[in-house]
This record gives structure tokens, sequence and C-alpha cells, in this order.
């Protein structure tokens, strides 16, 4: 993954949708204003800046702050310039990083359609979703043995958690775990996951859990 194909990404996915949740969240006049308003921020305002002397030049790093920047861009828009209440932004906010998360997780690993999913084993879901990691820039994750879980990995180090952190503003880190539950509780992928610590919540890892359908043939 680099820059180039988030922004592809970008402006194939998480662009039209945002545009779509905001019509239906403000309605068109606002949501044109907000659009404005969030352009505006883009040329000229720069969140990371205060934090010059931490950052890292590294991919990873460099990659999540793309992803995280039109959040920060997109709250100040709807709290400063709409004057939007904190909870409705956060939740509007919270709507876009989910249904744009999970689109950027199907983007990221290809996925197969859910048909496609269902025929496969159990052995080749492990192997698929264990190719699936190395994927994913803005966490450090390594594949794990958990009771009654047919795949397992914990998450050590996530960027955005680091990020949000430095910006003071740990409370949006969450936001990007709710991805990760838009994708995977979807009825037709017949995916359990339960996640029952994150590093965004304040524990010293996330535990990702899965269990696939073990009959995968049926309809």
């Amino acid at each position: 993954m680099n820059t180039f194909q988030l922004m592809i990404f970008d402006l194939k996915h998480s662009f039209p949708l945002a545009v779509r949740i905001l019509k239906e969240e403000l309605g068109l006049l606002s949501a044109l204003h907000c659009l404005l308003c969030f352009g505006w921020r883009k040329i000229w305002q720069r969140p990371f800046k205060p934090l010059a002397s931490q950052l890292s030049n590294a991919k990873e790093e460099v990659l999540t702050r793309h992803q995280l920047e039109p959040v920060l861009l997109l709250e100040a828009a709807l709290s400063v310039d709409l004057k939007i209440n904190k909870d409705r932004t956060l939740g509007i906010l919270r709507r876009v990083v989910r249904e744009s998360g999970a689109q950027f997780i199907q983007f990221a690993v290809q996925s197969p359609s859910p048909q496609e999913w269902r025929a496969k084993s159990i052995d080749a879901k492990n192997e698929f979703a264990q190719k699936g990691l190395l994927q994913f820039f803005n966490a450090e994750a390594q594949v794990v043995s958990a009771p009654a879980a047919h795949f397992a990995f914990d998450v050590k180090l996530c960027h955005f958690v680091r990020l949000t952190q430095a910006l003071g503003r740990p409370d949006l880190a969450p936001l990007f775990c709710g991805a990760d539950e838009a994708l995977f509780n979807q009825p037709e992928l017949r995916v359990s996951m339960t996640r029952a610590e994150t590093l965004a919540t304040g524990h010293e890892r996330c535990a990702f859990r899965f269990r696939w359908d073990e009959n995968p043939q049926e309809d």
C-alpha cells in the first residue's frame, strides 16, 4: 500500500461515501457548506504541525496520518464552522469512519465475495486472514493461539492510538475500531469477531478473536 493507492481509494470510495453521509445527516445545503469548509481547511490547516518534532517519516506512520487528517479536518468543519454540538459531531464522524474504514479493509485485502468466503474451508480462511494482516500499515499485529478461536491476533501498536494521544485527542481513537465491527458483523459473512481488549480504551493490546462458519457450504 502506498500514498497513491490511498488517494485512489479516497476518490473512488471514501469521498463519495462521506458526501452521502453528510447529505443524509445535514441536508444538502449544510452538507455543501461543510464540504466547502473542509476544503478550505484542507488547504490551510496543518493538524499535525504541533507534533512536528515527534513525527516519523516511516511509511506506516505517513500513511496513517493520511487517513487520520481528514477526520480531524471534518471534525473542525462540523464543530467550529457549522457549530454542531459535540455529540452530533461525534456521531457523524463515527458513521464516516466506520463505513469508509470497512470499505478500506475490503479494498486492502481484496476481500472475496460473501459467497466465495463462505465456501472456503477453515484452513483457507485462516491462511487468507494471516496474509491479510500484512496489508495493514496502521498497526503491528502478531498471530496468537486463543481458546475457542479459529484465528486470533494481538495488536500491540496502533498508529491511530499513538497519534491521537499525541494530539491530545485520545477520544478519537475508538472511532477507527468501528470499521472492524462494521465489516465483520455483516450477517452474510457468518463471522464471529470478539475484541474484549483494545489499545484505544487503555488496554495493552487489541485482542482480535475470530470464529468462522464451520458449515461453509450451507445456505
